[in-house]
């Protein structure tokens, strides 16, 4: 009997272990353990089959979501539109035609695009140079009054005087390429030599190089900088520093200052190459085109699912909140469309599927750090889309799949984490100002074949503002794998 009593005793012990390590598995230590050095965190890891939550940590606390704001414009415009929807940028001319002269002004009706790049621009300056014009009398007039006059704050209204960034582009309905320049850069043939910098595709009116760059020895690392500043001509790009003789060219991204007169002189551009030349100038008009103005060319936009997956992959702050304008319910009144009008409603999205009152959204990328969302409204977010037959497949397949594709190519990399590569799929999200900034959210299949969403944020405060973006990073990835890797039981 005592030895029995022994062996119960120890196989009571055994268990008692067994769930506490159960419970310290949900625990989210890792993110505990930031709070407890002044970080906020909002945590809640949900099982999708029925509600259950596997862990939570103040999952109802508003924070700062920074770039995981564009889930929730992945989701709206999804249900609002369908996959499949697309943008069309059409070229337009009321002037007749005297042979291969178009005797008048060529109009461009600037959509709201939010990926009217080079490919795009090409297809439609060419058309017009297929149907035998060779030469604009008149003016190259963009016509961008689907958007109002657009007031850039924060990070955009610095970059509006000079920028090393490409994130911060700012908005337009006739924006092209993002609203960002491409400078390449080669080296030259000998080390020290002068290198070379331009433009990409074609250099631009409206846009000048100081090519200070030399050529570096084989092998070294590429030490240059890139500088956009805004004159009072236009913008000015100073390439400086090295690049090694045996290197490919290499490409470098920065935001333009005004996006109205660079894809003016981008458009520009195109018909010259295409051989259409310009007599006039470029305009910019808020103006209705005139009513008797015919369609030369058009082309439609990449479908939505497509535009959504490289607002996700690439964490586009300027595809985010082009789409997030676009969701204006002004414009189908034939009012121009602002950002706030379409950020509210995200909010009513958000709001019918369930979140807190307290919420508050401004961006849709994220950009702003007045956005505030808590964990369980992201979580609700998610459990709603799920359960949306159509619109859960296009979602899921836009996120970057943990270890493989985009910000998350490096992350959940660790042996522990191997059942979670190349399986969970999130949005991530980042900012450095006012404090730091982490998210990720986004969905994960569980060891037994259900599926969990998750959402966790993390601030810093006051006392620690600046709590270090890896070793949140390395938290919330940390926690997750703790909880998703081998899930504790519900709570």
């Amino acid at each position: 009997m005592r030895c029995i009593g022994r062996r119960s005793l120890t196989l009571a012990l055994l268990l008692l272990l067994h769930l506490m390590s159960s419970a310290k598995a949900t625990d989210l230590a890792p993110l505990r353990a930031l709070v407890n050095e002044g970080s906020t965190v909002s945590a809640l890891v949900l099982r999708l089959r029925d509600g259950a939550v596997l862990a939570s940590l103040n999952p109802e606390q508003p924070l700062i979501p920074a770039s995981v704001s564009k889930l929730l414009v992945a989701a709206t415009v999804l249900d609002a539109w369908g996959a499949a929807h697309t943008f069309t940028t059409r070229m337009l001319s009321s002037a007749p035609r005297n042979g291969t002269l178009l005797n008048g002004d060529l109009l461009i009706e600037g959509a709201g695009d939010p990926m009217l790049v080079n490919e795009k621009l090409w297809f439609l300056c060419t058309d017009i140079a297929r149907q035998g014009i060779r030469e604009i009398a008149g003016d190259l007039v963009l016509h961008n009054g689907r958007f109002a006059a657009i007031t850039e704050h924060g990070d955009r209204a610095t970059a509006a005087e000079a920028s090393t960034h490409a994130y911060d582009g700012a908005l337009s309905a006739v924006a092209v390429n993002y609203s960002v320049l491409a400078a390449v850069i080669s080296p030259g043939e000998t080390p020290g030599a002068p290198a070379q910098a331009g433009l990409e595709p074609y250099p631009l009116d409206t846009v000048s190089v100081i090519n200070q760059i030399t050529t570096g020895s084989d092998g070294s690392a590429p030490t240059f900088s890139v500088l956009r500043e805004r004159t009072a001509t236009g913008d000015r790009l100073t390439v400086s520093g090295s690049i090694a003789r045996d290197s490919p060219p290499l490409r470098v991204y920065r935001s333009v200052s005004d996006p109205d007169a660079y894809a003016g002189a981008v458009f520009k551009a195109f018909l010259q190459q295409a051989g259409v030349r310009l007599r006039g100038q470029i305009r910019i008009s808020r103006a209705p085109l005139p009513p008797e103005a015919r369609p030369l060319a058009r082309v439609d936009s990449y479908p939505l699912a497509w535009q959504v997956r490289q607002m996700l992959h690439a964490s586009n702050n300027f595809i985010a909140d082009m789409l997030t304008i676009q969701l204006d319910p002004a414009i189908a009144t034939g009012r121009n469309a602002t950002l706030a009008g379409g950020a509210q409603r995200l909010a009513t999205y958000l709001a019918a599927t369930g979140a807190a009152s307290n919420s508050v959204v401004v961006s849709g990328s994220g950009l702003d750090p007045a956005n505030r969302l808590a964990a369980q409204d992201v979580v609700r977010l998610l459990a709603h889309v799920q359960r949306q037959s159509a619109q859960f497949p296009d979602l899921l397949a836009a996120l970057p799949v943990a270890g493989r594709e985009g910000p998350l190519r490096e992350r959940f990399t660790a042996p522990v984490a191997m059942p979670l590569q190349g399986r969970l799929r999130a949005k991530s999200g980042t900012l450095s100002a006012p404090v730091h900034a982490v998210g990720l959210a986004g969905y994960s299949p569980l060891p037994d074949g259900d599926w969990a969403a998750f959402a966790i944020l993390v601030n810093g405060t006051d006392r620690q503002p600046a709590p270090g973006l890896a070793r949140a990073r390395h938290a919330i990835d940390a926690a997750l794998t703790e909880v998703l890797a081998a899930p504790a039981r519900p709570r």
